[in-house]
């Protein structure tokens, strides 16, 4: 079988990364959760869904380049999805989802983005199990989604990471 996808070499590296964070302690304050790579292919199992899900999705390279004679650089965007299902009894006053609930989870999602952007160097995170790719920048694209709160009672936040990687032609 040929070597994965540098995309998803990358998505599985950030995975890593996060089982790792996940079981040192540094989230605390939350459920526990596994991450997990996927495609995102989630969309209709809310009545499957319990606890919280982060899931990493390769999204795409957002640029390739001609590094030089032999070698070929990519730019790997993954997100990282947090998601929770909130059943009727998770809910406050008014039949809403108690504010405490969505603030740790909008918390979370800003831990996820100063996760990759400020390790101890300063210059974004390293992926231990992918050493070559070069953190590029980390994105907050979705802090929550009103419309998977109303219409689907479920809190959806989407962190955007990139990491540039060099491969030599073969």
């Amino acid at each position: 079988m040929p070597d994965p996808a540098e995309l998803v070499r990358v998505a599985d590296a950030i995975t890593t990364e996060l089982t790792t964070a996940q079981t040192g302690g540094v989230f605390v304050g939350l459920e526990d959760f596994a991450p997990e790579r996927s495609y995102a292919d989630w969309a209709n199992d809310l009545d499957a869904l319990e606890g919280l899900k982060v899931d990493v999705v390769p999204v795409s390279y957002e640029q390739t380049e001609l590094v030089d004679r032999g070698t070929i650089g990519y730019l790997c965007s993954a997100d990282v999805g947090v998601r929770k299902w909130f059943d009727r009894s998770q809910q406050g006053a008014q039949n809403r989802i108690t504010r405490s609930a969505i603030d740790r989870l909008v918390l979370f999602i800003q831990e996820l983005h100063e996760f990759f952007c400020k390790p101890p160097d300063g210059i974004g995170r390293r992926l231990a199990t992918y050493e070559s790719a070069v953190w590029q920048e980390t994105k907050i694209r979705v802090t929550y989604s009103r419309k998977h709160l109303h219409s689907h009672r479920m809190f959806l936040g989407i962190v955007r990471v990139q990491y540039s990687v060099d491969k030599a032609s073969q």
